[in-house]
């Protein structure tokens, strides 16, 4: 059995802002912490930062970022949109540019850059269609360096934070999403180059435009460290201008947030204010997508994240909540679960063929009732809160703020030691019909109590979100 909260993995929506205590003010939600895991690692196993319950990252469970928390620029490839300023041309420096595909490049696609190709001369962050991301640095086609991915990063519809850096004799790095992760080639000597162009925002002179969204771009001269980058990354959702610190700021030239309206897009910083040219649009990304970083599960890798054999998180015939934001588009898996194949299940999560999320608790192997919510793979964030209380034997399931599902169970929940897991159903214990999750988990908690209606209210806080800090 556990304490007030047994567990809590930070979460997706950008929330309330903290005053007095961790759950901005609403304090008898810290009650009794017992662990706590953000789930802001990009791979591997997800750190407990109060207890000892670290969990397990099973078949190598991947990350979803945010991406910029405002309105950014929507460029389109078939109106040949871009945004272009005064050029930059001078070493060392670092830029920066956060980026989402809408369709896959044809050829190469400018993120930000002042690169001729017809001269081949300045400098480009690039999408490849082969799918990589590049970093060239060129004076002529005599002397040059072309910094290249590992990795390709092609997904149309996801956002990659994108640094790179190059010191006064052309040695360069690319960092995405945090990571350095770079291949260099070149012949020569890499320099500043006379014949560069003027300064462009998805669009390459002579070659493409970009089809895609751009948003916190900047530049620097001088190399940005390892901790310059992962602060700039910010857990996955970018910094606009007014949140940098001193130390982002050093050798800032220029900074844009990209959320202006429309028209004219302005410099934080110094005085590159960016030209609309065709009518670059814009959107709002901050309701769409999660807090910062949060976990991606895919069922073709059985991936799952696990917690092995405990009572810390099950509960028997006592009181408890359970409460966390998940995002899918297909139907079927099982995004939580506790117990041991066959033998003793304490509760499942699981979307069912009708396209709900249903959740059930068990005496040993057995159902005791079930529950479910409205429409859960939509491809959208949904806050999941389900309850049981003892006094009445009764279970709830509350998706958002619609009204709760109840049932009254049959008989009276066991206690399992099983394993505990997200992600997957019995991803442990030998299952042969183990149920995996293609989706995103993340802001989960778990209380030895009931929640109140209103902290349910307070947890969605109207879609925003109201999350441990």
């Amino acid at each position: 059995m556990i304490g007030a909260i047994s567990g809590i993995w930070h979460g997706p929506f950008a929330g309330l802002l903290v005053r007095g205590g961790p759950f901005s003010g609403h304090g008898s939600l810290a009650d009794g912490l017992v662990s706590y895991w953000k789930l802001d690692e990009l791979s591997g196993t997800r750190v407990d930062s109060v207890g000892a319950n670290d969990l397990t990252d099973n078949n190598t469970v991947t990350y979803s970022v945010a991406g910029p928390q405002h309105v950014v620029a929507d460029f389109e490839e078939t109106n040949s949109e871009y945004l272009s300023g005064t050029t930059f041309n001078s070493l060392p420096m670092s830029a920066q540019i956060w980026w989402k595909m809408e369709s896959g490049p044809a050829s190469q696609a400018l993120l930000i850059g002042n690169y001729v190709g017809s001269s081949f001369s300045g400098w480009g962050i690039n999408q490849a269609s082969s799918g990589a991301v590049s970093f060239w640095y060129f004076k002529d086609n005599s002397n040059y360096n072309d910094y290249t991915t590992e990795v390709a990063t092609t997904t149309v519809g996801r956002w990659y934070h994108t640094v790179v850096t190059i010191d006064a004799a052309g040695a360069g790095k690319i960092y995405v999403d945090g990571v350095p992760t770079t291949v260099a080639w070149g012949t020569g000597s890499a320099a500043v180059s006379a014949q560069a162009g003027a300064l462009h925002l998805g669009f390459m002179s002579g070659v493409s435009t970009f089809d895609g969204q751009l948003g916190q771009g900047g530049i620097w001269t001088r190399e940005l460290s390892q901790t310059d980058v992962t602060s700039l990354f910010n857990a996955g959702r970018g910094k606009k201008a007014q949140q940098l610190t001193a130390a982002d700021k050093v050798g800032l030239v220029s900074y844009w947030n990209l959320d202006d309206a429309a028209d004219t897009r302005a410099d934080y910083i110094g005085s590159r204010n960016l030209t609309d040219n065709n009518t670059v649009l814009s959107v709002d990304n901050t309701a769409a997508l999660p807090h910062n970083t949060a976990a991606s599960f895919l069922t073709a890798n059985s991936e799952s994240l696990s917690k092995a054999s405990n009572t810390d998180l099950a509960f028997g015939d006592a009181d408890f909540s359970i409460a966390f934001w998940m995002k899918t588009a297909i139907t079927g898996g099982c995004p939580m679960f506790h117990g041991t194949y066959g033998t003793a299940y304490n509760y499942i999560f699981d979307v069912t063929p009708g396209h709900l999320l249903q959740f059930r608790i068990f005496s040993a192997g057995s159902s005791l009732g079930a529950v479910t919510t409205g429409t859960v793979d939509d491809d959208a964030w949904h806050l999941i809160i389900a309850t049981f209380t003892a006094s009445t034997n009764t279970i709830t399931l509350q998706m958002d703020d619609d009204v709760a599902d109840s049932d009254t169970l049959s008989g009276n929940p066991t206690e399992s030691a099983g394993a505990f897991s997200i992600g997957a159903f019995s991803a442990l214990n030998g299952s042969p019909t183990t149920i995996f999750y293609t989706g995103k988990v993340d802001e989960a908690a778990v209380w030895s109590r009931v929640l109140t209606a209103q902290e349910c209210i307070d947890l969605y806080a109207a879609g925003a979100g109201l999350f441990y800090a």
